[in-house]
């Protein structure tokens, strides 16, 4: 019997400057080039001098074999660029969970128990059960569902139009 762990996968995974998609890139264009050139033996240096570049930017030492500074030479422009690359876009994903918290905080601050703008009870012409409720806050998500099942709708309508219309001068009945 296996024992499960309870820590998440997104837990356990090893944190780099790039993405995961580069880092195997890297690890499988590596591997082919030293497997290509009869050099596998120097794959496990190859990956420790990538791996140390990309955790502290440690660059290989003089003493390091001059085909694995080649190799290292040439991909390193690639490395630093999917690292600025990365950066970006962990940049723009914190950005993007601070504004969806913003929003999430939104409608219960607007809810009417927080509300502090005075409510004239006192206006005969309104009228509480007729008044519309405000609309809700949607996410991306929904306005986008909303908006594909209102084109479905026009779509279906366009298309029931056509039918009937070709049903009429086609003199089918």
């Amino acid at each position: 019997m296996t024992a499960t762990s309870s820590v998440s996968k997104k837990n356990t995974r090893i944190r780099r400057d790039v993405s995961d998609k580069v880092y195997n890139d890297l690890h499988n264009r590596i591997g082919t080039a030293l497997t290509a050139t009869g050099n596998e033996h120097l794959y496990s240096k190859a990956m420790v001098m990538i791996d140390s570049y990309l955790t502290d930017r440690t660059l290989p030492s003089a003493n390091t074999d001059n085909f694995l500074q080649t190799i290292f030479l040439l991909l390193k422009p690639e490395i630093d660029r999917a690292i600025d690359r990365s950066a970006r876009a962990r940049q723009r994903a914190v950005k993007r969970t601070i504004e969806s918290r913003k929003h999430q905080a939104t409608p219960s601050a607007l809810s009417p128990e927080h509300c502090t703008i005075p409510i004239l009870d006192n206006i005969e012409l309104y009228d509480r059960d007729t008044a519309p409720e405000p609309a809700p806050l949607l996410n991306r998500r929904m306005r986008r569902m909303m908006e594909q099942e209102r084109q479905r709708e026009l779509r279906r309508k366009a298309k029931a139009t056509v039918r009937n219309a070709h049903g009429h001068d086609c003199g089918r009945g």
